[in-house]
This record gives C-alpha cells, sequence and structure tokens, in this order.
C-alpha cells in the first residue's frame, strides 16, 4: 500500500519541515528494508547515514530508540555559505523564502541538541565551509575510527 504523508507540496516549497510523525515513518520504513537487505546478504550494508536528520529533538530520540546511532557527524558552516548551496541545487524548494524557514526551525530546533551532544562527546563538527574533499576526507577520518 502507498503511504500517503499529510505534508503538502506547498508546505515543502515553502521551506516547511515534515511532522515528526511523518520523519519517524520514513525513518523505521528504511531501517526495516536495510534490515531485510542485511538478511539476505549479510556484511554487505554496513549501516545507513542519514542526511540532514535528526532535525528535532524529538527526532533524535526515536532514533537513538528505534534505530541506534553509532556515530554523528555534524557539517557546520554559516548560513550564507549554507544559503548559496541550496540556492545552486536548483530544487522547487531551494527559494530564499523557504531557505530562510529552514535556517531558522535549525537554528531553533536543532542546533541546541547538537551542542548538548558535542559537549557530551557523542559527535563530531566538521568545518563543511570547505571544498567537498576536505570535508569528505575528515569525515572518513572519523567514521573509521
Amino acid at each position: 500500500p502507498e503511504m500517503v504523508l499529510p505534508y503538502t507540496e506547498e508546505q515543502y516549497k515553502n521551506g516547511e519541515l515534515a511532522p515528526d510523525e511523518v520523519v519517524f515513518r520514513l525513518v523505521e520504513k528504511t531501517k526495516d528494508m536495510f534490515d531485510f537487505l542485511d538478511t539476505a546478504w549479510p556484511g554487505m550494508f554496513d549501516g545507513m547515514i542519514f542526511d540532514g536528520y535528526p532535525r528535532t529533538s524529538a527526532q533524535l530520540d526515536h532514533v537513538l530508540d528505534k534505530v541506534g546511532i553509532h556515530k554523528i557527524v555534524w557539517l557546520d558552516c554559516d548560513p550564507q555559505t549554507a544559503a548559496n548551496r541550496l540556492m545552486e541545487r536548483g530544487r522547487s524548494d531551494d527559494n530564499p523564502r523557504a531557505i530562510d524557514a529552514r535556517m531558522h526551525a535549525y537554528i531553533d530546533n536543532t542546533v541546541p541538541f547538537l551542542e548538548e551532544l558535542e559537549k557530551k562527546g557523542k559527535l563530531v563538527r566538521v568545518d563543511a565551509r570547505r571544498g567537498v574533499f576536505e570535508t569528505n576526507l575528515d569525515i572518513k577520518d572519523y567514521l573509521a575510527k
């Protein structure tokens, strides 16, 4: 059966974050898929990478409880660099109004728990203002530990 999401295209284009309940279902379905693949082909799938997740403290609690997190990488850069990169992607939700809304949500909802996790030594902050190659090297070094 097709999953119906209570999240409209208009909300997406305006930069509104999907409700936590929607994100929970998507993450659980993704984990189930990876669990199945790992059962079918043991050793082929060594974990998952979530990009831009979790975004709220409720999502963090959910992923810690239901999925488990082994390592967290915070790709940190200033808002202007992030906005410029988003505009270069050319997606329909990458417009100034939507980006501004997402930046405010990020600063208000995500940064506080990332800073708390950093204080507890549960994540590494990577300077993502640099190029892709340099940033990728830092991520690989951290994940290899």
